[in-house]
């Protein structure tokens, strides 16, 4: 089986963390989105750097497991 280029964007935001998986003709082949909470804390909205790994590793592993909840938008198997 030939070698296919990939891209994955991430991006993780203060309220969730989306990814993105294109082809090399930026064809869109899987989106994913976790939700990263917010802590209220009086006035002051953080985010905790570890939800925001959580959400991260999250997403990625629904790009890749082929039994995920990832939107495919082809009937292709991912493969690294």
């Amino acid at each position: 089986m030939p070698r296919r280029e990939l891209f994955l964007g991430v991006d993780a935001g203060s309220s969730v963390c989306k990814a993105a998986l294109f082809d090399g003709a930026g064809r869109l082949i899987a989106v994913a989105a976790q939700p990263t909470p917010l802590l209220r804390l009086g006035a002051r909205v953080e985010v905790d750097p570890a939800q925001v790994w959580a959400a991260a590793v999250a997403v990625l592993r629904q790009m890749v497991e082929p039994s995920s909840t990832a939107r495919s938008f082809q009937s292709s198997r991912l493969c690294a």
